[in-house]
């Protein structure tokens, strides 16, 4: 009998699994965390280090923040680097986390962006959408672990039978990290969207909510004495090859701008490990001891901007 539920409780499992994915996929929206009010802000606001912050999605969730702090601190014995991405980061929903960001009196912002950041694709539905709340947990990261945290929310005290893989760095407060994120796939395994992939990408400048988000970020920052640092997360060859020249001349003069009209250094990592075996998938490095080279360039930025 034990052996007929358990086989029931997978089967059921496969198959509402296999109903959720498309429901994914076609209300793909930023699954963003409601930092705002979190506790960890007025932790921090207490400490007396010198505070950096890395802010930006889940391509900076990827950086190795123990890493960073360990070279930072020898070097910087007063500074603590937090690094508070979140899944699906977009600048109209960091800005509105912004109040609690300032509350703690951070010295350096560094923004992690690509392209993706600056189109409008994620601008559908609304925080309140329940398909967004129940995949609020990182599926475009960890569908497995998302998955299982979704069924942990549905049963309740049953909870115990879909047990959650995921833990929390305290320098990395807002972006849950399991195994899979730690994996180098080969590049056979390097899935790729290409048809959604053109359409994250899209650059329109003249039309962008996203654009303007930004801006208003810099200039707040900026008006409450927070420096403020651009730098463009990596990306594989084979998501490289699928957007649109014309996307890559906008961007790139975009953030030209950018730089020219709020005096801000930018520094460009696209291209820089485009072709190394050091990915999880076509826009993630994998947070792998093998793949550190990535968090090493941060860590060399920081070091140059920092007083």
């Amino acid at each position: 009998m034990n052996g007929k539920i358990s086989l029931a409780v997978t089967l059921a499992f496969i198959i509402a699994l296999s109903s959720f994915i498309p429901f994914y996929e076609e209300y793909r929206v930023p699954n963003v965390w409601e930092i705002n009010n979190d506790p960890f802000f007025q932790k921090i606001s207490q400490i007396e280090n010198e505070k950096l912050f890395i802010i930006g999605g889940s391509a900076v969730g990827q950086l190795n923040s123990t890493y960073i702090n360990k070279i930072i601190s020898d070097k910087f014995s007063n500074y603590i680097v937090y690094n508070l991405a979140y899944n699906a980061d977009i600048p109209t929903q960091r800005l509105n986390s912004l109040e609690s960001t300032i509350f703690t009196n951070p010295k350096i912002v560094f923004y992690g962006i690509s392209y993706w950041s600056l189109s409008d694709y994620y601008n559908i539905g609304n925080s309140n959408d329940p398909l967004q709340s129940l995949f609020k947990n990182n599926f475009e990261i960890n569908p497995k672990a998302t998955t299982l945290n979704a069924f942990r929310t549905i049963l309740g005290n049953n909870a115990e039978l879909f047990p959650s893989e995921n833990y929390v760095s305290e320098t990395t407060p807002f972006f849950p990290y399991s195994e899979d994120q730690m994996k180098i796939n080969e590049q056979s395994k390097l899935y790729l969207d290409i048809e959604i992939t053109i359409k994250k990408v899209h650059q329109n400048p003249s039309n962008s909510e996203q654009l303007i988000a930004l801006q208003d970020t810099i200039e707040t920052l900026q008006k409450n004495k927070v420096k403020v640092v651009i730098f463009t997360v990596p990306l594989h060859q084979s998501f490289l090859d699928v957007i649109p020249k014309n996307d890559k001349i906008i961007f790139n003069e975009t953030l030209e701008n950018l730089s020219q009209k709020y005096g801000v250094n930018i520094y460009d990592f696209t291209n820089s490990y485009s072709n190394q075996n050091i990915w999880k998938d076509s826009y993630h490095v994998a947070l792998n001891q093998n793949s550190l080279v990535y968090t090493e360039d941060i860590v060399q930025m920081i070091i140059e901007e920092s007083p």
